[in-house]
């Protein structure tokens, strides 16, 4: 089965926030569902976000969990934006997609990796995010951001 992942991109959106992936079967779902966030999720429909639809091979066969595991490697610049972002295909089995990420971690030099997990069909990130600009951030004694009320983390 091939599987389409559309991605949002988030340009400087907070520091830590990569990249978004949803994990579809086919090129119209995620067409539908990259529309959906743009204009309906706060943040996405907020900010000038764009996607991308990229077709990934899938390594294996999705089992009854449809699950999905992908690699991503990255760096970060000065200001803490993500910049040299690598991903991986898809990978079916967990242990796999392990020996891959350590033998990507050879190969590639990047600051930070991830291995993360997606249900085929599940939309991800589903109640958008907040914009803080980093030079309008309150900070606390340790010079740590404050996260706006009611925010609680992303």
């Amino acid at each position: 089965m091939d599987l389409w992942a559309s991605e949002t991109e988030r340009e400087q959106i907070t520091k830590g926030a990569r990249r978004h992936a949803v994990q579809l079967p086919s090129r119209e779902a995620a067409r539908q569902t990259a529309e959906h966030y743009l204009s309906a999720v706060p943040g996405f429909r907020d900010h000038p976000c764009t996607y991308e639809i990229t077709e990934k091979p899938v390594i294996g066969t999705a089992g009854s969990s449809q699950t999905v595991h992908m690699i991503w490697g990255w760096d970060e610049d000065a200001n803490g934006n993500e910049t040299g972002i690598w991903s991986s295909g898809c990978y079916t089995d967990e242990q796999d997609a392990q020996r891959a990420l350590d033998e990507a971690r050879q190969r590639m030099k990047r600051q930070m990796w991830s291995l993360d997990a997606y249900r085929i069909g599940q939309c991800h990130w589903g109640e958008g995010f907040v914009r803080i600009a980093a030079s309008k951030q309150k900070r606390c004694p340790d010079e740590q951001p404050l996260l706006p009320q009611g925010i609680t983390g992303f």
